[in-house]
C-alpha cells in the first residue's frame, strides 16, 4: 500500500492510501470530534448499464440494505439508527455512494457492516428480496416521475441530448419494462462485476489518527479480493458531427425541395415590430412544417482555396459556409 499526504491549511491533513486489493482510502480530521462519517463511493452508475437492463444501478442502492451473508434484511438500518446515527445512499449516472455518520466508538461496527455487504451480498440475495425491492423502485418511479407534472421531462431531455446507445441516453431510474425483466442471476452478476474493493473509494472523517483508521480499514476490507474481471467502461464522449474532420461523413442540414432560403431566415427588425398572431394560420403552420431543417449525410471535402464567407445564402441550396 502507499500513502499520499496533502495539507489543507486549517482544515488539517488529508491522507490517501491504496490497499493491496485496490481499495482507495481517504482520511480527514473532523472538526466536531466524537463523530465519524463514512462514505463509500463505488464507480458504478446508470451509464454502466446495458440496453434492456436500465435502472439496475439504482436498484442495487436498495438491495444493498436488504441483507448479506451475515446481516439479516433491514438489520443494517436498524443497527446504525440504534446508535443514533444517520444512514442513506444515492445513485447517479457515474457512481453509487453509501454513507453513515455515527459516534466514533461505532466506527468499527459500520466498517464491518459495509465490508460484509461488499463481500457477501450475493449470499443474502433471494428472489423474495429482489421482488420486494423491485416493487419499491417501481413505486418510486410512479411517485417521482410518472405521476408528477413534468416528471418525465428529464427523461425526454436526455433522449434528445444524447443519441441512442449513448450511456447517458436513459435516466437513472430506468424503465418499468427493464425492471420487470430483472432476474436473480443477472442481479448477482451485476454485483460481482461492479462491486469490488478495486472499484471503491472509502472516505472517513473522524477525530482518530489516520494510522488508526487505516489499521481498522485493513482489518475489515483488506481480505476482500479484487474483482476477477473488470467490465468495459462505456465511453461518455459526444462526437459532434459538425466537428468531424474533412473527408469523413458528417451531418449537415438541408431543406426540402421548394423551400427558399427566405422561408428559413430569421425575422428582420421591421418584421419583429409586429407581433405575430398565435396560433398561426393553418397554412403558415403547414408551410413551416414542410420547411423544417432536416438532417442529411454528406461528405466534407478539404477546401481547395480560401474564400471569404458570404453574408447570406443567396440560393435555396445551403452550403457549408452558410450553415
Amino acid at each position: 500500500m502507499h500513502a499520499l499526504v496533502t495539507t489543507m491549511g486549517t482544515a488539517g491533513r488529508v491522507e490517501q492510501y491504496t490497499l493491496d486489493n485496490g481499495l482507495r482510502l481517504v482520511t480527514a480530521p473532523a472538526s466536531t470530534g466524537q463523530v465519524a462519517s463514512v462514505n463509500l463511493w463505488y464507480g458504478v452508475g446508470s451509464r454502466h448499464e446495458v440496453t434492456g437492463r436500465t435502472g439496475f444501478a439504482h436498484l442495487f442502492e436498495h438491495l444493498m440494505f436488504q441483507g448479506s451473508g451475515n446481516v439479516t434484511k433491514g438489520e443494517h438500518f436498524d443497527v446504525v439508527e440504534r446508535l443514533g446515527g444517520d444512514i442513506n445512499a444515492s445513485t447517479s449516472t457515474d457512481r453509487t455512494n453509501y454513507f453513515e455518520t455515527v459516534p466514533t466508538h461505532a466506527l468499527d461496527t459500520v466498517l464491518w457492516l459495509e465490508s460484509d455487504r461488499l463481500a457477501t451480498l450475493r449470499d443474502g440475495m433471494t428472489q423474495e428480496v429482489l421482488d420486494n425491492q423491485r416493487d419499491v423502485v417501481k413505486n418510486e418511479r410512479r411517485q417521482r416521475y410518472d405521476n408528477q407534472p413534468y416528471g418525465t421531462a428529464l427523461e425526454r431531455i436526455l433522449r434528445l441530448a444524447y443519441p441512442e446507445g449513448h450511456p447517458y441516453h436513459h435516466s437513472t431510474i430506468g424503465s418499468m419494462a427493464d425492471l420487470d425483466a430483472a432476474d436473480l442471476d443477472y442481479v448477482k452478476s451485476f454485483h460481482k462485476a461492479h462491486y469490488g474493493p478495486d472499484n471503491c473509494v472509502l472516505t472517513i472523517v473522524s477525530d482518530l489518527a489516520s494510522e488508526d483508521v487505516l489499521a481498522r480499514v485493513e482489518k475489515y476490507f483488506g481480505g476482500i479480493p479484487a474483482r476477477e474481471e473488470i467490465p468495459e467502461t462505456p465511453d461518455p464522449a459526444l462526437h459532434a458531427p459538425w466537428a468531424a474532420p474533412c473527408g469523413t461523413p458528417s451531418r449537415r442540414p438541408s431543406r426540402p425541395p421548394g423551400c427558399s432560403s427566405a422561408s428559413a431566415s430569421p425575422p428582420t427588425a421591421s418584421a419583429a415590430t409586429t407581433p405575430p398572431s398565435w396560433p398561426p394560420p393553418s397554412s403558415d403552420r403547414a408551410r413551416a412544417a414542410a420547411c423544417t431543417v432536416r438532417w442529411s449525410w454528406t461528405v466534407r471535402s478539404p477546401p481547395t482555396t480560401a474564400a471569404a464567407p458570404p453574408t447570406s445564402c443567396p440560393s435555396a441550396t445551403p452550403t457549408a459556409s452558410c450553415w
